[in-house]
């Protein structure tokens, strides 16, 4: 019996037949996360719900997007990932929970109040970690200098989004979350 003959005939064995490689496929190619997920239970937590449950589902999707060599969404994921846990810090510091309510920052430039952003968080641990986090500060800002890459002006000229690329920015953001208790 040919192939044609079986999806012809019996349509329900051969998605079955399919079904079943593709799982026994699955198992036996299973690729190591990148990033344990494990990381959203072991991590220093002042807004314990909102972040495990945020870090669990952003530390595996980030994973499939790494297996899956989606790494424009891998950059984006680990700087999501950085965020949700320096603001979850500065939360810990001011004993606010920043999820809920802004964080303002004075803006260098023009010595206005704004809104925080990925660099504010970093610039703000830094300065209240001061010494000890300046090594993580720089991986940091790495991390979101490599994310901002996805952007299409940055991206369209550059071949710097890649797997080499992504396993750094990982390691990075491996480091930096070591400052928060995950070993």
């Amino acid at each position: 019996m040919t192939t044609s003959m079986l999806a012809h005939e019996k349509p329900g064995i051969q998605i079955g037949w399919y079904l079943y490689i593709f799982y026994e496929y699955q198992k036996k190619e299973k690729i190591e996360d990148i990033l344990s997920i494990e990381i959203a239970n072991k991590i220093k937590a002042f807004s314990e719900d909102n972040l495990r449950t945020f870090l669990t589902s952003d530390l595996k999707e980030l994973n499939d997007c790494f297996r899956a060599k989606a790494y424009k969404a891998t950059l984006i994921l680990a700087g999501s990932i950085l965020e949700a846990v320096l603001i979850d810090w500065l939360s810990d510091i001011h004993g606010v929970n920043y999820f809920d309510e802004e964080y303002y920052v004075t803006d260098r430039r023009t010595g206005r109040q704004k809104r925080a952003d990925l660099i504010d968080y970093i610039n703000e641990i830094k300065e209240i970690e001061r010494p000890r986090w300046m090594d993580e500060a720089t991986k940091a800002h790495e991390i979101r200098k490599k994310r901002n890459l996805v952007h299409a002006k940055l991206c369209i000229n550059s071949d710097e989004i890649n797997e080499d690329v992504c396993k750094q920015v990982i390691d990075y953001l491996r480091d930096v979350l070591k400052t928060r208790g995950v070993q």
